[in-house]
């Protein structure tokens, strides 16, 4: 073979040049691999970190921090293990709350720390990137407080919950509705759930077991969102149990009516007053009612949308009844639209 300025041959270079990239590879796979072992390392030291934290803290305060739901350090920036509401308790122990090394709050694999306690026992939870020794499958690894051991995974189907910061009824619209699965899903997505007199206006994954979702009413009725069973799947393949959840949906305005319209022209003495809501309210009383020289007596209240009272006048001359927009709210809380107003001489 023709050589290259009396050196090497082109098919030797070539050669040179394969090996090279060969070698590379296995030094970058070896650096990958130290680095991920490195990393794993650090996790498990963080874990007895945090473990010694929660030791002293329990002394001090008889219980762990309290946690009933899993909590991650994707959830709040700093010292991430709350007890209850206060996420300043560790700071006597420890200056700053160890996170992942690898830290990653997204997508179906999060990589993070999680705890939970019920205050007399609590769990610390990490994912490794390589087995711990001895070889086991198992990659997702608990420290009791003495020990780490591995996770098995959770055949059980996923718990799901619907709820929402509205009340019930509500008008408001969208009306909010945080989806919460006992544990990571990889799947779920708007095309699980199905809805009855709404239509989904708003989907947000917060964690991968928390979404957020805004459903707009299409009427005044009750909404109903629904989720089936074996919609949705963890990484291992588990589907989810069934979940539904109601709340009725009113926008009506309650419209008062005043009777008798007209009154007499002139009373002699104290005379009643019926009063008609279209729709039941919950917080219509005597002050309610406004009044130009006269009182109210004798208050009764027959149903959320039936009223009777008396009016005793004050002086001789005009009195005047009405009922003032927005004074009375019917369950849903919309205000009630203004009555008529009535009159009559003393």
């Amino acid at each position: 073979m023709r050589r290259i300025d009396a050196g090497f041959t082109l098919m030797e270079i070539l050669l040179v040049i394969t090996i090279i990239g060969i070698l590379a590879a296995i030094v970058m796979t070896g650096l990958s691999a130290a680095r991920s072992k490195a990393r794993d390392a650090v996790r498990l030291t963080d874990l007895q970190t945090i473990a010694s934290a929660l030791e002293f803290y329990y002394s001090d305060a008889g219980h762990y921090p309290v946690a009933l739901g899993e909590v991650t350090e994707c959830g709040h920036t700093g010292n991430w293990i709350p007890d209850g509401t206060n996420y300043n308790w560790s700071n006597k122990y420890i200056v700053t709350l160890p996170r992942d090394p690898a830290e990653n709050c997204g997508g179906s694999n999060p990589q993070t720390y999680e705890y939970q306690s019920s205050g007399n026992t609590y769990q610390l939870t990490t994912t490794l990137e390589n087995p711990l020794p001895p070889s086991t499958s198992n990659q997702t690894f608990v420290y009791n407080g003495s020990s780490f051991q591995p996770v098995q995974a959770d055949t059980n189907p996923i718990g799901v919950s619907l709820n929402s910061s509205a009340s019930n009824p509500t008008n408001q619209s969208p009306i909010p509705i945080v989806v919460t699965f006992s544990r990571a899903v990889v799947d779920f997505s708007q095309a699980s759930l199905s809805l009855v007199h709404g239509m989904m206006s708003g989907f947000s994954e917060v964690f991968a077991s928390v979404y957020n979702i805004f459903v707009t009413p299409t009427d005044n009725n009750t909404v109903v969102v629904s989720i089936n069973g074996g919609a949705v799947h963890d990484q291992n393949g588990v589907g989810n149990a069934a979940a539904q959840f109601t709340i009725t949906y009113d926008s009506l305005l309650p419209h008062a009516a005043l009777s008798p319209d007209p009154l007499p022209p002139t009373v002699s003495g104290p005379f009643s007053v019926s009063v008609n809501f279209t729709v039941a309210v919950v917080d219509f009383s005597a002050s309610s009612v406004s009044i130009a020289n006269g009182n109210v007596t004798s208050f009764t209240k027959h149903d959320g949308s039936d009223y009777t009272f008396t009016v005793t006048p004050t002086t001789h001359g005009t009195v005047s009844v009405s009922i003032p927009g927005g004074i009375a709210h019917s369950a849903a809380g919309n205000g009630n639209v203004a009555s008529n107003a009535i009159s009559t001489t003393y």
